[in-house]
């Protein structure tokens, strides 16, 4: 990514990864890093419409806000005749599997593990004071009150992606996630999350 004249981020494509037609989702998840992601999938899908695209997966998950919005750009793919496949090599964790859902056909490695849980909030907040000074400030307990109220939104999206896409119920999601729930490969193909074991 690079700032452009007017200030802006702005993401460089590289033509021959556009070529490779294959995106490496791996390690953190973290903000910016899926507007990158979506910026090659959509010139990828602009350079040859109905060419399969790749989604390699090794990631501990991270922003469950990038994951959502690939997640929907992966769907509409899907629905405009781009097929997209979602190939887990490693881990697929926390909100890598929503990344995972989006893809029109979902496989993995033998050994791969997955990860379900709902989203948590991240509050990060600098003060010169105690952790009793900085719970007692107005801007702090509005940050939390909407960071939370954000994770609510985020978990009940999660609960969506997932009854659509695999076979757990709104239920069995919901008693899934209350905590991590951990997956070999063959327990997430039986659930749904992926098709078939390469």
């Amino acid at each position: 990514m690079q700032e452009n004249a007017q200030g802006v981020l702005e993401v460089l494509i590289d033509q021959v990864a556009v070529d490779r037609r294959t995106i490496t989702v791996s390690g953190l998840i973290f903000p910016g890093r899926t507007d990158e992601w979506i910026a090659y999938i959509e010139a990828m899908q602009a350079a040859d419409h109905f060419k399969p695209i790749a989604i390699y997966i090794d990631s501990e998950g991270g922003d469950a806000n990038g994951a959502v919005a690939m997640y929907e750009v992966l769907r509409r793919l899907d629905a405009e005749g781009t097929p997209t496949v979602g190939v887990v090599y490693g881990c697929c964790e926390s909100a890598a599997p929503i990344i995972l859902a989006g893809c029109s056909h979902r496989e993995a490695f033998a050994n791969a593990r997955f990860v379900l849980h709902n989203p948590q909030p991240l509050i990060v907040a600098e003060s010169a004071g105690s952790v009793e000074d900085l719970l007692q400030t107005a801007e702090f307990q509005q940050l939390l009150v909407e960071r939370l109220q954000n994770c609510h939104q985020l978990g009940l999206r999660f609960c969506e992606i997932m009854v659509e896409r695999t076979k757990l119920s709104g239920i069995g999601y919901a008693l899934l996630s209350t905590q991590q729930a951990w997956f070999n490969a063959w327990e997430a193909q039986r659930i749904g999350l992926i098709h078939r074991i390469c």
